[in-house]
């Protein structure tokens, strides 16, 4: 079992791509965002049922909500775990590969592991409607374990006394939420597991990386606002990244990954944080 001291060092180390330097600024304005549609909803309570997902999504044509459901959560709580849980892996994938590419990453992960969801709803009948970031949480906790188990091949949950295959422990994690949240979804979270081992083995590259010059046009409007929060934030331009990307020596050495896990070499390496990744589910 993970000590005291395992988990406020795997802590920091969670929160490294953040505290180390300037934080990365969509991580910073993704994490503002959140909390002001959290605090819409509160004030317009229609807009958790305008922006959550439901399989009849499709048929309908609400194409919106694939890009939306993310963004909106249930509850305080709902909002919280689901920062906690993002903002260390979103930050370093965002050093690592470019402001504007994470983005795009974030809008196709969402797109890939919503349509799936609808698809398997219509053909086995439920309509449950879902949402919350927890889905990126998921995506983003699979593409780093999948990196990782390329050095590592057994790893240990700070909960468990016992090592378990690397490439297993985004699932463990997955019957841990769904026992701790039972109206948490677990087929969306599951489908969110396999998009981002999808991401690692670079087969989403085609739907992330427009063209080289289609995303400095992008940075080129953005340049005004980029100058704006440059002295705060750090702004990772694409051609700081774009001959790296997806590189694992340029992501960082697997002991380094933030993740939720301690390996056998190291028993420094563990902590809490991912693990408290929420989902949300409602009948619709």
């Amino acid at each position: 079992m993970a000590t005291a001291d395992d988990i406020q060092a795997a802590a920091r180390e969670f929160f490294k791509p953040l505290i180390s330097s300037k934080p990365p600024a969509l991580t910073t304005g993704l994490t503002t965002f959140l909390i002001l549609v959290y605090v819409c909803s509160i004030f317009n309570v229609d807009l958790i049922e305008k922006w959550s997902l439901y399989p009849e999504a499709l048929p309908y044509f609400e194409l919106h909500r694939l890009s939306l459901y993310p963004l909106i959560h249930m509850d305080f709580t709902h909002l919280v775990f689901n920062i906690v849980s993002l903002v260390g892996p979103l930050a370093q994938f965002e050093k690592a590969n470019g402001t504007v590419h994470t983005g795009i990453v974030l809008n196709t992960l969402a797109g890939f592991t919503g349509v799936p969801y609808c698809i398997l709803g219509l053909i086995f009948g439920y309509n449950t409607a879902v949402l919350g970031a927890s889905g990126w949480c998921f995506s983003f906790m699979a593409y780093f374990i999948w990196l990782k188990n390329r050095t590592v091949p057994t790893v240990r949950l700070p909960f468990l006394p016992f090592n378990v295959p690397t490439l297993a422990a985004p699932f463990v994690f997955l019957f841990l939420i769904a026992l701790l949240v039972p109206n948490s979804s677990f087929i969306g979270h599951f489908i969110a597991i396999v998009i981002g081992f999808i991401m690692a083995n670079g087969y989403l590259a085609p739907f992330c990386n427009p063209p080289f010059k289609i995303v400095l046009r992008i940075e080129k409007l953005l340049d005004k606002l980029i100058s704006q929060v440059s002295e705060e934030l750090t702004f990772v331009r694409e051609v700081e990244v774009v001959g790296d990307r997806y590189k694992w020596e340029h992501i960082g050495a697997a002991g380094s990954t933030p993740l939720p896990l301690t390996e056998k070499k190291n028993s420094q390496n563990a902590f809490q944080g991912q693990g408290q990744m929420l989902g949300s589910s409602s009948g619709n």
